[in-house]
């Protein structure tokens, strides 16, 4: 099983936790490293959260007034009307659904009684995400005009490739650049890995694209329950200046038949 599946998983888990009213839901996207996709972190983001204004409670309306029951609907928000064999029912215009009227109006919603607010919200991401993957965060969404309760936040995960590494199943890929002095002699070097710097001792003589393995350096797969390597190509650099000392050097080494 590797992160796929892992996602697959958890996005199921996750998805059955979405709001009823899906308009009371916050869409983000939050872009993190390839790093932190596999480890998992804390983010903090920045959100726009309707909310109940705090200037009148709730009610639309000024400070010192109070809303009146509309009577064109009777404080139900909605009116009916036959057409035909048949009863309808609709908003009510006059009320626009809210069931009161507002004379004074409040200044700090409009009358509205819920305000957009601006906010910063911790979330915990967990490990072994890739970008498309949606994680949901109950009760963190915007708040319901009539019943208070609260939505919740869906982050949609954008991963960043990363410059480094290359994935392939639970095993990673990357490369390193050593110098000809370091492959003819051998040479110990600090090789930048998902759980950090590792340092590896090589011998001399490595050729160019020589293979490396940085066993259980890898992801963990969790069929196998074990982690996969890490490879890596060491690529040989060969100076492109020669002194006449370096060109007497690599012809006494030819002739050696290295």
């Amino acid at each position: 099983m590797y992160i796929e599946e892992i996602e697959n998983i958890f996005n199921t888990s996750q998805r059955s936790k979405v709001s009823r009213n899906k308009n009371l839901d916050i869409q983000h996207t939050e872009t993190i490293s390839f790093v932190d996709s596999l480890h998992g972190c804390k983010k903090t983001i920045k959100i726009k959260q309707k909310e109940t204004c705090y200037s009148c409670k709730g009610s639309g309306a000024s400070l010192g007034t109070k809303p009146k029951l509309c009577w064109t609907c009777n404080g139900k928000g909605k009116v009916q009307y036959r057409k035909g064999p048949q009863i309808v029912e609709n908003e009510c215009d006059k009320c626009k659904g809210k069931g009161v009227e507002i004379k004074s109006k409040c200044g700090a919603c409009s009358g509205e009684g819920m305000i957009f607010k601006e906010r910063e919200e911790m979330v915990d991401l967990p490990g072994y995400l890739k970008s498309g993957a949606e994680i949901v965060f109950s009760g963190r969404g915007h708040t319901c005009e009539k019943t208070k309760k609260k939505g919740n936040l869906i982050l949609q995960i954008n991963v960043e490739e990363s410059e480094i590494f290359e994935r392939k199943g639970p095993h990673i890929f990357s490369e390193i650049e050593i110098s000809f002095a370091e492959g003819m002699v051998g040479s110990s070097l600090l090789i930048e890995t998902i759980w950090g710097r590792r340092k590896v001792n090589f011998k001399g003589l490595t050729k160019t694209n020589h293979l490396m393995t940085l066993p259980k350096y890898g992801i963990y797969n969790y069929e196998k329950k074990t982690y996969g390597n890490h490879y890596v190509n060491a690529k040989l650099v060969c100076p492109k200046l020669l002194t006449p000392e370096m060109e007497q050097l690599y012809k006494e080494l030819d002739t050696l038949g290295m």
